[in-house]
């Protein structure tokens, strides 16, 4: 019984191992791919051109690829989603962790759960009819918010779960001084669980960069630069294009060689950002816990 017991460990051990050096290949077979793809775009433009120019035209004589514009957007609607999304759910995450009865927690999970698992086309297409009811058209503003509802479960999920680490000796500790609620909230639990909820955030932020269906259903794909003056309320209420959307919009028609390698090397900044973002998160949540 104890030698089927060993063997069943040492299988699963090596099981898990496999699946691991599997998932870190994938991984670097991406990166590599991206990379080997994009060659073509940098030996023909300079890097800080591609970076910093604001022209994108491949269908010219002499073709234009600076995703400046992109980078720009894809900042500015990332911040402005997790500007608003964060203090929401963490407020969220606050209430469902001390305050929620049972049922009303195991109600939570399931919602959240479920706005994880609806697809994004879902929320673009929701998105694109009321915000265009609400006079919002093709802008900023609408991708900022789409996204901002679409990063919530993640930040809330991962924000509980920082929450709950947090010692109970800690929390019967200030109430037994007299610490209300407020304060016990306030002065213990947040300071404890900050390293987990920051994680949370940087995880979200690594989506919203990604994120491509829902924002291109609203923001207009527009290929220059936004128009930050006040008569569009310094952006918001101008159309612009992402990193994403302009890799989804233009590879539709990308025929030249110099033009779809540079979609992949929009692919490589994306991936490059994302993957950044993904590793700062993963080593302070594990140091939180």
């Amino acid at each position: 019984m104890m030698n089927s017991r060993k063997y069943i460990d040492y299988l699963f051990k090596n099981l898990f191992f496999i699946s691991m050096l599997i998932s870190i290949l994938f991984l670097l077979l991406i990166g590599f791919y991206l990379f080997y793809k994009s060659l073509n775009v940098f030996q023909n433009i300079p890097i800080k051109e591609f970076l910093f120019s604001s022209n994108w035209n491949p269908s010219a004589k002499e073709k234009a690829f600076g995703i400046f514009p992109m980078i720009l957007t894809s900042l500015y609607v990332t911040i402005g989603a997790i500007l608003i999304s964060t203090p929401l759910s963490i407020i969220c995450a606050i209430y469902l962790n001390e305050f929620a009865d049972k049922k009303l927690k195991i109600f939570s999970n399931y919602i959240i759960s479920l706005l994880v698992a609806i697809p994004s086309v879902v929320y673009g297409l929701t998105a694109s009819v009321v915000f265009f009811n609400l006079g919002l058209g093709f802008s900023i503003l609408s991708a900022i918010l789409i996204l901002s509802f679409m990063l919530m479960p993640t930040i809330i999920s991962i924000s509980k779960d920082a929450l709950k680490m947090v010692a109970e000796d800690l929390k019967q500790g200030s109430a037994s001084l007299g610490a209300n609620k407020i304060q016990i909230i306030s002065t213990i639990i947040i300071p404890s669980a900050k390293n987990g909820i920051f994680a949370a955030v940087l995880l979200a932020l690594g989506r919203a960069f990604g994120e491509t269906m829902a924002v291109k259903m609203v923001i207009g794909n527009i290929q220059t630069s936004p128009d930050f003056s006040y008569k569009t309320f310094f952006g918001l209420l101008s159309p612009a294009r992402t990193l994403t959307t302009n890799i989804i919009s233009d590879i539709e028609y990308a025929q030249d060689d110099l033009h779809i390698s540079a979609l992949f090397a929009t692919g490589l900044v994306l991936f490059i950002i994302t993957a950044l973002t993904n590793y700062i998160a993963h080593k302070i949540f594990f140091r939180n816990r």
